[in-house]
């Protein structure tokens, strides 16, 4: 069965995920996590894409991006996924294969849908540790004023700009003893 096209345009936000093959890991150190993003932003620049939110995890990455210009959010993937595996191939002397297949997309199609993928995609770490301070993901960005190169401003304007409402609506559905 020949591979579905993907309908990426202007406009148009998505959560996008992929893992490692086999789920291994795909990023060995703090060094390829920060490698990872810095393309990341290069990229999302140079294609007009907004990035509202990321998580990295050991074996796996989730993003949550919206197109802004012409050229196809899959162009930016690709340039991304295609660097980041030469360089990860070239410092570890693996060849072949590092992710999983293509990349998952999910088309964010509500400002609802838009905040509960981004609350998604901060919550991703929970079952292996605080995801209010798991280093990896833009979530401080959003409850703090931490740099980074997320654009959290479109999410948290659908909480009045209230940094403390986006956290209560992350920690909605923790167990009570693991919220603050």
């Amino acid at each position: 069965m020949p591979t579905q096209l993907r309908q990426f345009k202007s406009g148009a936000e998505f959560h996008i995920f992929g893992r490692g093959h086999h789920r291994s890991s795909i990023f060995k150190r703090d060094s390829d996590r920060v490698h990872f993003l810095t393309k990341l932003d290069e990229f999302c620049d140079r294609d007009q894409i907004t990035l509202f939110a990321y998580c990295l995890m050991t074996n796996h990455y989730h993003l949550a991006l919206r197109q802004d210009g012409t050229v196809p959010l899959s162009n930016m993937m690709s340039s991304l996924l295609s660097s980041y595996v030469q360089r990860y191939n070239s410092r570890y002397g693996t060849p072949g294969r590092l992710f999983q297949g293509r990349y998952q997309s999910v088309l964010i199609t509500s400002e609802h849908h838009l905040a509960c993928e981004t609350r998604y995609i901060h919550q991703n770490p929970r079952k292996f540790t605080d995801f209010r301070t798991y280093r990896w993901s833009s979530y401080q960005q959003y409850v703090d004023t931490a740099p980074g190169i997320a654009d959290a401003t479109t999410v948290l304007a659908l909480f009045d700009h209230s940094r403390r409402a986006y956290a209560n609506f992350c920690e909605e559905n923790l167990p009570a003893h693991l919220q603050r």
